[in-house]
């Protein structure tokens, strides 16, 4: 872990993802900084959904890392998913429940 590292809220490096016959992402990095919004824009079929999925624990990534603020995070479903990204608005105060 980097001190840049940390001062991300999520940041993923080398990500991909494959299927039979068809890469989904391949090699993806990017981070996002808390309070930053980002876009995913792209064609139909260039992996905005599988990538979104990944973040979210609905599918394993077959390569690559993402790491929550510098921990390694490997949600295996949405509620671990959901729990993580709690766990940080908790420590924070940034966020309510609704």
């Amino acid at each position: 872990m980097t001190g840049t590292d940390a001062a991300q809220l999520l940041t993923i490096r080398g990500l991909t993802k494959a299927y039979p016959g068809v890469v989904a992402n391949s090699d993806v990095s990017f981070s996002v900084a808390p309070g930053e919004v980002h876009a995913l824009l792209g064609e139909n079929g260039a992996g905005k959904s599988t990538l979104v999925k990944a973040i979210y624990g609905l599918v394993r990534p077959d390569a690559g890392e993402m790491r929550m603020h510098g921990a390694v995070y490997a949600p295996s479903e949405p509620r671990a998913a959901r729990a993580a990204a709690w766990r940080w608005c908790s420590s924070t105060s940034r966020c309510s429940r609704r």
